[in-house]
């Protein structure tokens, strides 16, 4: 049995994610936060990077423990805070910022994109929490996966895929609400 391994742009994903706070807060402070052991972190920090630039403030919490790095972002975003905007580049990151960010009455005035939007911080977009996720697009990951698996004698060589962001203003599109949806099942 092949084992095949799926193939994903992260850093367009950090540049999509980059790219959006930057035209919320133009040369505005910016935190990026993620998990030293996600093994995803350094293509999305560098497509962050390649976005915003010197404005971003990156903060790796030594944790991977999720009340650990909420503790951390409870320090982080106290008074007084200059970040008008967090990226957090991974699931472990997202889940402890959006609970820092509503259990400090902070829900909404910080613009926060996260990235492996996987319950329960998708239950936030309804709250306002959210302002954009970026997803890897399952779908047409599984739909790479079984091209490689009915055609062989391509030597299992597909594009990688590009992650997609979605706005909070776009999460309840047809189209998007079905992309979130590949993450609550």
């Amino acid at each position: 049995i092949p084992v095949l391994i799926p193939e994903v742009q992260h850093a367009s994903g950090g540049t999509l994610a980059g790219d959006l706070v930057r035209s919320l807060h133009p040369n505005e402070p910016v935190v990026v936060v993620g998990i030293r052991q996600h093994p995803h972190r350094e293509d999305r920090l560098h497509g962050v990077r390649e976005a915003l630039g010197s404005s971003a403030d990156i903060a790796y919490p030594n944790a991977a423990d999720t009340e650990e790095v909420y503790d951390f972002m409870w320090d982080l975003l106290s008074p007084p805070r200059e970040a008008t905007a967090v990226i957090a580049l991974d699931y472990f990151a997202g889940r402890a910022t959006v609970r820092a960010l509503e259990d400090m009455g902070l829900a909404g005035t910080v613009t926060t994109i996260v990235f492996d939007p996987f319950p329960p911080i998708l239950d936030y977009k309804d709250e306002g929490v959210i302002h954009g996720t970026v997803v890897d697009p399952l779908d047409r990951i599984g739909f790479s996966l079984v091209q490689q698996l009915l055609a062989p004698e391509s030597g299992g060589n597909t594009s990688p895929e590009s992650p997609v962001l979605v706005r909070r203003d776009e999460m309840y599109h047809r189209e998007q609400e079905l992309l979130l949806q590949r993450y609550t099942r």
